[in-house]
């Protein structure tokens, strides 16, 4: 009980009254109580996920709703890679700034995916063909890319070229 009450902030006693009304609202008894401390009766197992899914449901109301009557203001990092920067993100851009103009977004421009725990960026969109980095990532959409050339530089140049493409002249 003394170890339960400690986590929570508060004294024995209150946590062991909280219980009490508890277990008497529901009308069965959560805890058996011993000398070793309390235990969980075949009720208060039953009861555990149910309330585990509850303290969710009002976690996730918390978050929801937490701040909406604040102004969003501040800085945002954004890291991203050139050509989804103009193609997709400026449209996407110009949205966020008309809802929320006290928010002030630092573009950065670049090919590589920036680590987010070690504070160089706060938010990282680049195409990616697999995530292995200790990331939050989720796929937006498929993106179709393709290679051209004309027929004089394949016959010529594509044969001498050394692994993964070294040798050949890209142009973005």
């Amino acid at each position: 009980m003394r170890a339960g009450a400690d986590l929570l902030g508060a004294n024995h006693g209150t946590v062991d009254r909280h219980i009490e009304s508890l277990e008497a609202s529901y009308g069965v008894q959560l805890f058996q109580r011993t000398k070793m401390g309390l235990q969980l009766t075949e009720a208060g197992e039953t009861i555990v996920p149910l309330a585990e899914d509850a303290e969710r449901v009002f976690l996730n109301a918390r978050r929801r709703v937490e701040g909406l009557d604040r102004t969003e203001t501040g800085t945002i990092r954004f890291s991203v890679s050139p050509i989804l920067a103009l193609t997709i993100i400026a449209p996407i851009l110009a949205r966020f700034f008309e809802k929320y103009p006290g928010i002030e977004i630092e573009v950065r421009l670049s090919g590589l995916q920036e680590n987010i725990p070690q504070a160089e960026t706060n938010v990282s969109l680049h195409v990616a063909y697999e995530v292995s980095d200790d990331v939050v990532a989720r796929k937006l959409y498929a993106l179709a890319m393709c290679t051209y050339a004309s027929q004089q530089y394949i016959d010529t140049t594509v044969p001498k070229a050394g692994l993964g493409g070294t040798g050949l002249t890209w142009i973005g």
